[in-house]
C-alpha cells in the first residue's frame, strides 16, 4: 500500500475513535449515539452520508466516478448483559477500523479503482440489521448499486498479523426456534386428571440430539440444542404450559430444512405419546449461511497478503456462529475475513462476549490495511 504516512495517520485517528466507541455501547437498534458520532466523523473527513431509512447506523458514499462499487461494512451495535450492553465483541473496533480506512482512501480518492459504498450496520448481535437494511432499500440508496461487498470480524483465536481467507462455508445458517407444549393443569395427588407438559418436553429436549447423530451424516456439521426451558410455578400441580427455545446451526442448506424438518416431527410424536399438544413451534432469527464467494476469493487473498504479507494469510475452519453479514450475500456477492486479534500463543484466548475479551494492539493497522487494499 502507498501512503505510509496516511496510513499511520489513519491509524493514530482511528486509536482515538475506538476508545471513543468502546466508551458508548448500546444496544441493538438502540445505537443513537454510535450513530451521531460515525455522521460527525463522516462530516469532519468530507464525506456524504446517505439515509439509510433506519434511525440508527450510517451509510456513506466515496466516489471517483469509478466503473464498479465496493461496498465495505463494519457493525456498531454492542453485546447486551444483565447490566447492560458492553463492547465485548469488537465491534468498536470494526467501526473504528471502517473509520480509519474511510480516512485513508479519502485522502486518496483520486487512486480509488471502485467507488465505496460503507455500510456501518446497527443490530448485528440480534442478526436484525441487515435484513432491516435490505427492507430499506439498503442497494437503490446508493449512486450506484455495489457489485461486492466485504466485512471484517476479529478473531481472538488469531494472532494480530495474521488474516483468515476461506473459500465457501465460514459461518452457519443459524434458526433459532420456540416450541411450546400444551398440556392440562390439576393436582399431584392425581396425575391420571393432569396431562404434565413437562414429561413430551423433557423427552423432546433429550431426543433432540439424537437428530443430528442419527439424522445427519457424521461428516455433515450440525448443531441442535435446547437452550431454555420454562414450565410451572406451583410446587405440588401440573402446569399448563412447557416452553422451550433452542437452536439448529448447519454448514449446509438442505442439512438445515431437514433439521427443521424433523425437529416439528419430533416436537408433534413427543406431545401424541404424552396426550400434549404442541401448542406454538415458531421460527425466529433466521440467518442464512454466510459463503464467501469463489469469485471473490483471488481479490480477497490479494488484499490480506498486501496487509500482512502471503505468509501471514491463513486458511480456516469454518464456525457455527450466526453473522448477518450472509444477508447481503443474497443479493450481492461478498466475502468476510477473519482478521487476528489475539495477543499469541503464550497468552489466554478470551473469546468473543467473555468478561475479558479484549483486542490486541496492532489490530486497526491490518485492519484497515486490509479493508483499504480491497479498493486501491
Amino acid at each position: 500500500m502507498n501512503g505510509t504516512i496516511s496510513l499511520r495517520r489513519a491509524v493514530e485517528q482511528a486509536e482515538g475513535w475506538v476508545k471513543a466507541l468502546h466508551d458508548m455501547p448500546e444496544h441493538s437498534f438502540c445505537e443513537q449515539k454510535t450513530t451521531a458520532f460515525i455522521r460527525t466523523v463522516c462530516q469532519e473527513l468530507g464525506v456524504e452520508t446517505i439515509d439509510s431509512g433506519l434511525e440508527t447506523g450510517v451509510l456513506a458514499w466515496l466516489g471517483n466516478d469509478c466503473a464498479e462499487t465496493i461496498a465495505l461494512r463494519a457493525d456498531i451495535d454492542a453485546v447486551t448483559f444483565d447490566d447492560g450492553p458492553h463492547h465485548r465483541c469488537g465491534h468498536d473496533y470494526h467501526t473504528a477500523s471502517l473509520l480509519g480506512a474511510m480516512a485513508y482512501l479519502k485522502d486518496h480518492q483520486q487512486e480509488l479503482r471502485y467507488n465505496v459504498a460503507f455500510i456501518f450496520q446497527c443490530a448485528e448481535e440480534n442478526t436484525s440489521g441487515a435484513k432491516a437494511l435490505v427492507e430499506h432499500g439498503l442497494w437503490e440508496r446508493f449512486p450506484q448499486r455495489p457489485s461486492a461487498i466485504f466485512g471484517i470480524h476479529n478473531r481472538p483465536e488469531l494472532p494480530v498479523g495474521v488474516i483468515g481467507v476461506h473459500q465457501g462455508a465460514l459461518m452457519a445458517e443459524k434458526t433459532d426456534f420456540r416450541v411450546v407444549f400444551h398440556g392440562q393443569q390439576g393436582h399431584s395427588s392425581t396425575p391420571e386428571k393432569c396431562i404434565d407438559p413437562i414429561l413430551p418436553a423433557a423427552q423432546f429436549a433429550l431426543e433432540l440430539s439424537n437428530l443430528v447423530s442419527h439424522e445427519t451424516s457424521p461428516f455433515d456439521t450440525a448443531v441442535c440444542s435446547v437452550y431454555s426451558f420454562h414450565s410451572g410455578t406451583e410446587d405440588n400441580a401440573a402446569p399448563l404450559h412447557a416452553t422451550l427455545t433452542g437452536t439448529i446451526r448447519t454448514l449446509r442448506h438442505g442439512t438445515h430444512q431437514h433439521l427443521k424438518e424433523r425437529l416439528s416431527d419430533l416436537a408433534q410424536a413427543m406431545a401424541l405419546a404424552h396426550r400434549c399438544t404442541v401448542e406454538e413451534l415458531s421460527w425466529m432469527h433466521d440467518v442464512p449461511l454466510l459463503d464467501n464467494s469463489a469469485a471473490l476469493y483471488p481479490r480477497a487473498y490479494a488484499a490480506a497478503a498486501a496487509a500482512v504479507g502471503e505468509e501471514h494469510v491463513t486458511d480456516v475452519a469454518p464456525c457455527l456462529g450466526g453473522e448477518d453479514f450472509a444477508v447481503y450475500l443474497q443479493d450481492v456477492p461478498g466475502f468476510f475475513f477473519w482478521v487476528g486479534s489475539g495477543k499469541g500463543s503464550d497468552t489466554p484466548v478470551h473469546p468473543w462476549h467473555s468478561d475479558d475479551f479484549s483486542v490486541a494492539d496492532g489490530y486497526l493497522k491490518v485492519a484497515i490495511s486490509l479493508l483499504a487494499n480491497l479498493i486501491l
